[in-house]
């Protein structure tokens, strides 16, 4: 175990870049698309297939929905009518003088196919049909397009809040699917870098890639570990132990959320993992002319709080659950760790950089190697 005041002198470079393949992979594994089992099963050894292959699917599932009937809803019309239809606008009637003309603005419900869910699909029949090489599928999803056009779908493109506020009950199982592409479509509509370059610079897309990070990390997890042997909660709420509680705190005790929790059924094993999208080691500010890196302690006291709020006596495994704090890399690998009272505390990066396969491979590893490795086997610190 390396000494934690002799870290290496060195950290990944500001200017270490991701593979577009990875970032499609990253993408990939962070969308319910793939979550529910829609995928190839050989696409993550064919990265650059990837777009293709989202384009295709959702060529498939928008026709299968035309040749059943698109989802139809009431939506909210507005029109200045020679007649009453609906409730009658009061205000822009009077403003715009509307009753000597021999007309009424109304508002009224129609049902139509012209709604956010359809609206946002046809958007990313758009988005798919610029992006891809391939110039069957490009027709195809030009020829869809038209199709729903054609049938009253306009070209306008939904909001994200009304995107966030599609509501899909249990009998719109097609649109969930269809959707769900959609998004996908959109999420891997990144803009490229110069022509004849394969990368993009990690600052580039800064805003997203953290988020896609975390999703990617617990959507693999939740596919890739065997359901029989593991029990993998994203986000799942860890409570604070409290005996007391003063009246006036109410909600202002924040509650503790992290990523990842994975449980071994035959071991009971407990995993926490979190997932920081930044450098696993930063510069020492207290000593400049060192140059040292070290660990961040605000994470170091994060996952401290994770584990030891969880302990109960009347269940030994949660006094000897793991921690990993996992960030991701371009160039550079580091996989030390700790035990503070009994628990296990691993800092671990994934080279971005390194193949799909392999980053497939490190992931897997990183689990499967807690069970070889346990606090009572762990070499101590001298």
């Amino acid at each position: 175990m390396t000494n934690l005041n002799t870290l290496p002198q060195a950290a990944p470079r500001d200017d270490a870049s991701i593979p577009l393949r990875n970032l499609w992979v990253l993408m990939l594994w962070a969308s319910k698309f793939w979550q529910n089992g829609k995928s190839r099963s050989d696409v993550e050894e064919n990265p650059d297939d990837i777009p293709e292959l989202v384009a295709q699917v959702l060529n498939h599932l928008v026709q299968e929905r035309l040749q059943k009937k698109l989802t139809d809803e009431y939506v909210e019309r507005q029109e200045t009518l020679r007649r009453v239809r609906g409730r009658i606008d009061l205000l822009k009637t009077r403003r715009q003088l509307l009753l000597e003309k021999g007309t009424v603005a109304c508002r009224y419900q129609e049902l139509s196919i012209d709604t956010h869910r359809n609206q946002y699909v046809r958007h990313a029949l758009e988005v798919v049909s610029k992006q891809v090489k391939n110039s069957e599928i490009r027709k195809k999803s030009q020829s869809l397009i038209k199709r729903l056009t054609f049938l009253g779908v306009n070209s306008r493109k939904p909001t994200a809040s009304e995107i966030s506020a599609l509501n899909l009950g249990r009998n719109d199982r097609d649109d969930r699917s269809m959707l769900d592409a959609a998004r996908l479509a959109f999420s891997m509509n990144i803009p490229s870098q110069e022509s004849g370059s394969n990368n993009l610079l990690q600052a580039a897309i800064e805003s997203r890639l953290w988020r896609i990070y975390e999703q990617a990390i617990t959507g693999f997890y939740k596919v890739n570990l065997s359901g029989a042997k593991w029990r993998v909660t994203g986000q799942k709420q860890l409570d604070w132990p409290l005996s007391y509680a003063s009246a006036g705190i109410g909600d202002s005790l924040q509650g503790m959320h992290p990523d990842i929790f994975i449980e071994n059924k035959q071991t009971g094993k407990r995993i926490i993992l979190d997932t920081k999208y930044k450098k696993i080691l930063k510069l020492d500010t207290r000593d400049f002319s060192n140059g040292r890196f070290i660990l961040n302690r605000d994470d170091l006291f994060q996952m401290y709080s994770y584990l030891r709020t969880q302990e109960d006596p009347r269940e030994p495994e949660t006094e000897r659950t793991e921690g990993i704090l996992l960030h991701p890399s371009a160039g550079f690998e580091y996989d030390e760790c700790i035990e503070v009272q009994g628990h296990r505390i691993r800092f671990v990066t994934i080279d971005l950089q390194k193949s799909a396969q392999a980053i497939h491979d490190s992931l897997l590893e990183l689990i499967e190697s807690s069970l070889e490795k346990s606090p009572e086997n762990t070499t101590r610190q001298e």
